[in-house]
């Protein structure tokens, strides 16, 4: 649990502002349902309509221009049925084949993929994601996972007993991939728990993920005892405690004073307020998680990088060695980022861009650093 909610957190600092919502459907990705304003910076912006309110109390400018970015797609996720479909994914970055054709993405060229962490949601990525947009030389998306994130959750609320396995979310993403990203292959990014989404689903797909990067992965699970559902339901309601937040948001973090802030967690807390969220993250922990062992992890065929945080309190750097040991000609390096915690695509974007552009660069080599 503690792996779990430390890279749920992640963030910005606070000023009043001014904030209107309207209720609008799922889809209504190009509407925008809360106009925001910054009486010190005259500065306005629009954000999407299932966007919470609450969003006002946040002012880290990362955070904010990311959130005015996403939007809504549907998929349809065949196992969900009709109670789910399509479901409503949130997406930033360019999605369907006119955007990626508009980036000189071909029907032959991959496209980087951002897997955010466990209860989080793709501002996760707000620091990195720009970078990567003006230097992987290819197009950038960061998608909410099924259950996560600003996805729709509401058809949880309505049938709690819908699944939110990790088969339903590697079935998520692999139907994103064919509706929205036209079958293209994939450069497949994940931070923590999103790192285990993603190794597994490389795995699955082993023609579809071109290259695999890891940053802070989870790995070397076997799942975890299910609960009974009222355990699961209080677990879950811990998560949206204040005080947990803060907790793991220092523990995420290794420079505290800098990155720790009240505007941190109230970044990695924002997407708890959709309706649904409470139902679908207990769904994910009645299903006993990702089977992730080590038998499994060496079966891994696609050049990997590894980036994790020197100082990182959550999973240690031991756990590191431990993936490029597993993972043997097939890890093609560990870059350590030397004054970051368990969250160093926050504490040192300009660092991880640059492992990840340097692995671009190199598609073939196998080269542990």
């Amino acid at each position: 649990a503690r792996a779990h909610s430390g890279s749920a957190m992640l963030g910005c600092s606070a000023h009043h502002r001014m904030v209107t919502v309207q209720n609008m459907h799922p889809f209504a990705s190009s509407s925008r349902g809360i106009q925001y304003s910054r009486s010190r910076r005259s500065l306005t912006r629009a954000f999407p309509s299932f966007m919470p309110a609450v969003i006002s109390e946040i002012s880290d400018q990362a955070a904010l221009q990311m959130a005015s970015e996403m939007r809504r797609v549907p998929v349809h996720v065949p196992s969900l049925g009709p109670a789910a479909n399509p479901l409503a994914t949130c997406v930033t970055g360019p999605c369907g084949e006119e955007d990626l054709r508009a980036q000189g993405c071909g029907p032959t060229d991959p496209v980087l993929v951002l897997l955010h962490s466990f209860d989080s949601s793709s501002l996760e990525w707000r620091r990195l994601f720009p970078i990567l947009q003006a230097q992987a030389g290819m197009p950038v998306v960061a998608v909410d996972c099924v259950g996560w994130g600003f996805t729709d959750h509401a058809a949880w609320r309505r049938i709690p007993s819908l699944p939110v396995s990790p088969a339903v979310k590697k079935e998520h993403l692999e139907a994103f991939r064919i509706q929205h990203l036209g079958g293209r292959l994939l450069v497949l990014a994940g931070t923590s728990l999103g790192g285990t989404l993603a190794a597994d689903y490389a795995l699955q797909f082993p023609n579809v993920v071109q290259k695999l990067i890891l940053i802070a992965a989870q790995g070397f699970t076997e799942g975890v005892p299910k609960l009974p559902r009222p355990l699961a339901v209080l677990g879950v309601l811990v998560l949206k405690q204040i005080w947990l937040r803060k907790f793991a948001n220092k523990e995420a973090y290794f420079n505290q004073a800098e990155f720790a802030t009240d505007d941190a967690w109230r970044t990695g807390r924002l997407h708890t307020f959709l309706p649904g969220w409470l139902e679908a993250n207990v769904a994910f922990t009645l299903s006993g998680g990702f089977n992730l062992p080590e038998s499994r992890i060496k079966q891994i065929a696609c050049p990997t990088l590894l980036v994790w945080g020197r100082q990182d309190k959550i999973l240690p750097s031991a756990l590191a060695e431990k993936w490029r040991t597993a993972l043997g000609a097939h890890c093609s390096g560990l870059v350590w980022a030397e004054k970051s915690s368990h969250s160093p695509q926050l504490e040192e974007p300009q660092v991880v861009a640059a492992a990840i552009m340097q692995f671009l660069k190199q598609p073939q080599e196998h080269q542990a650093q």
